[in-house]
């Protein structure tokens, strides 16, 4: 998967595994870890934007750069 900056999210350490809906919150499951719109992954500084079943959409601290990293199906 390409993002919009030509890096892959494989590249950048991303690895969206899983959508979880609680309620009226949707976490993503990133690098094994539970986010939630607006947290900050701690090893690379990109903020979770926004959360779909299909995929997820990072910001750049300091950047208008956005970034989607699909779900990566687990066989």
């Amino acid at each position: 998967d390409e993002t919009k900056n030509g890096a892959t999210a494989q590249e950048l350490g991303i690895v969206y595994s899983g959508f979880l809906n609680m309620g009226n919150r949707n976490l993503a499951i990133i690098n094994g870890i539970e986010y939630e719109k607006g947290e900050k992954l701690p090893d690379s500084g990109h903020i979770v934007e926004e959360i779909y079943p299909n995929r997820v959409v990072f910001g750049i601290q300091g950047s208008k750069k956005k970034i989607t990293v699909k779900l990566e199906e687990m066989q």
